[in-house]
């Protein structure tokens, strides 16, 4: 993580706290973005399949594979990272 600016006394908890807490919300917005844009590739995808598009079809399969490699990957990163014990050393 970054550099500490309060190293001892009451405030270093709550400094990780704070920091903990900033990164949890971008993580989960980021998170939130790419469930909007899956659902969203998967309304598309079956929009494709009525038109029988097979182009079409084929890059809106392929957004999807990609959105959700994102989302699995991103699950399994985080829980890596949040039971990492040498996280603030």
């Amino acid at each position: 993580m970054s550099k500490k600016f309060v190293n001892v006394g009451p405030f270093r908890k709550s400094e990780e706290t704070v920091e903990n807490f900033a990164a949890d919300m971008y993580y989960y917005w980021c998170l939130n973005e790419t469930v909007e844009a899956l659902n969203l590739a998967q309304r598309e995808y079956k929009a494709a399949l009525l038109t029988k598009d097979k182009a079409l079809i084929a890059a809106k399969k392929e957004e999807l594979h990609f959105y959700e490699s994102v989302i699995t990957s991103a699950s399994t990163i985080i829980d890596k990272f949040k039971t990492y014990d040498g996280l603030n050393d």
